[in-house]
């Protein structure tokens, strides 16, 4: 991922390691659930399109929260993982905070 210039630019997340076969199947089962596009798929996980398209193909893998959100939405098994692994991603690719409502 390379060298990490501040703190503020990543954010460590827990990522399932997912085997080829079980990740295609779970996004298949997803797909084949309800037609969702990656795009609609994005918006639930709070994350960009090209994410989901990375997770779909495996160039990334998919942060175990993600992974539990999508199994329950659509009600799809979750895959077996094969571990857990402490990523660093791009904020820009991580989930956005939500802001709190202030009272006045």
């Amino acid at each position: 991922m390379g060298i990490l210039r501040t703190r503020e630019e990543y954010l460590p997340v827990t990522c399932a390691i997912l085997k080829p076969e079980d990740r295609d199947a779970f996004f298949s089962a997803i797909k084949k659930q309800s037609n969702s596009r990656p795009d609609a798929i994005a918006r639930l996980c709070e994350t960009t399109t090209e994410m989901v398209n990375d997770w779909i193909s495996g160039k990334s893998n998919v942060p175990y929260h993600s992974l539990q959100t999508l199994a329950h939405q659509f009600q799809v098994s979750m895959p077996p993982v094969g571990e857990l692994r402490r990523e660093y991603q791009s904020i820009s690719q991580a989930p956005s905070r939500r802001e709190t409502p202030t009272f006045g």
